[in-house]
């Protein structure tokens, strides 16, 4: 049994799971291929809300043990008992947060690219918290499973975490330094520069940076990219031309808000990713500024609806299926051989180049050289 300690510091969803997957291989809900309960008996029964019965349904039918048909959910844990007690083909993923639309879409991916191999998967996630992440290998731990993918930014607290984990670890979309581990990630150094120059063949001379606030710049390696060739071209990048954002953080809406009414004269803005740009999108139909003429917004991992909005956004899109494939292919000969060399391996992403981004179309030449927008 899991000890109590790391029981009750679990988040009310994840101590769900534990308790209802231990009643379903006790039998307490019938046999495998026996309805189960929908989402409103279950928060009843339960005593929990709506949204944390539904995250508590999806864990189970991403770990194998319901299955969802139509709009009912059914036993599915055949598979399951034969393997509870020696856990060879279950893999547990780390994420940071299951309501990010960019770490679901990673992990639907990385499921999927299990599934085909014979493998299920625990998604659990960290919240983004470093306490967190530890009860979370402590939660694997018990559950036996084969091996971990971590999607989680890393940190320098929670590097002995991974460095002393007795599992076999990949990465995935993320690197650790001073750590024997495998990783797959984008080379987003390279297109980061792209970015730059992109932003500078349209006509932009003013630029910021939007990262991301789990992410210390030093090690983002998207922001040194930007800022290399940048400086490359003759632009430094001051430290009031950059901000270290959360998506939900009102607090950093009003910091974006205050630094877009800074600008004097149009600017070119590189987003950490898209859920980022999609909010300054928000920020500037509030101030009336125009994207692009105004403002220039370049994102980062072509998310579903970075084609929707208006104008459509400029982004980095890389194969998230391809990088959860090497992922899984990586760990399953970790497994198999604990011996294999440990290495980094890199896809290359490409520049997607839309209208949020393209300046030029709005400019033209005045006396001396100087470029003005059309109005």
């Amino acid at each position: 049994m899991i000890n109590d300690y790391l029981f009750s510091n679990l988040s009310r969803s994840a101590q769900e799971f534990y308790l209802l997957q231990e009643e379903i291989l006790q039998g307490k809900f019938g046999s495998s291929g026996d309805v189960f309960l929908t989402t409103r008996a279950l928060a009843d029964r339960q005593q929990i809300s709506i949204m944390t019965a539904h995250n508590v349904l999806k864990q189970l039918c991403e770990a194998g043990f319901l299955e969802l048909r139509g709009k009912r959910y059914f036993l599915s844990y055949a598979n399951i008992m034969e393997t509870h007690t020696c856990q060879k083909n279950i893999i547990g993923l780390i994420v940071p947060s299951l309501s990010n639309e960019f770490y679901a879409s990673l992990s639907d991916a990385v499921i999927k690219a299990f599934r085909t191999k014979g493998y299920r998967v625990i998604v659990l996630s960290n919240d983004f918290s470093s306490k967190e992440e530890r009860k979370v290998f402590s939660l694997f731990a018990h559950f036996s499973v084969a091996g971990i993918i971590s999607t989680v930014p890393t940190s320098p607290e929670n590097v002995s975490l991974y460095r002393d984990c007795t599992l076999p670890c990949v990465l995935l979309a993320q690197s650790m330094d001073n750590c024997k581990l495998s990783s797959v990630q984008v080379n987003s150094f390279v297109v980061s520069q792209k970015v730059a120059r992109h932003l500078l063949e349209e006509g932009y001379r003013n630029f910021l940076y939007l990262g991301s606030k789990n992410l210390s710049l030093d090690r983002d390696s998207r922001f040194i990219g930007y800022h290399t060739e940048l400086k490359h071209n003759g632009y430094q990048l001051e430290p009031k031309q950059i901000l270290r954002l959360s998506v939900d953080s009102k607090t950093d809406e009003e910091r974006i808000l205050q630094l877009l009414n800074k600008q004097k004269e149009p600017v070119g803005i590189f987003c950490f990713h898209d859920l980022i740009a999609s909010k300054l999108y928000q920020i500037c139909s509030r101030l009336g500024k125009h994207i692009p003429k105004d403002v220039g917004i370049v994102g980062f991992d072509d998310l579903s609806f970075s084609r929707t909005l208006s104008p459509p956004l400029t982004t980095v899109r890389y194969r998230i299926a391809s990088m959860a494939d090497m992922a899984a292919n990586l760990l399953i000969e970790k497994i198999n051989n604990p011996k294999t060399p440990y290495d980094n391996y890199y896809v290359e992403p490409s520049l997607i180049i839309r209208e949020s981004s393209c300046f030029s179309q709005h400019m033209t030449t005045k006396e001396g050289g100087n470029v003005y927008a059309n109005v």
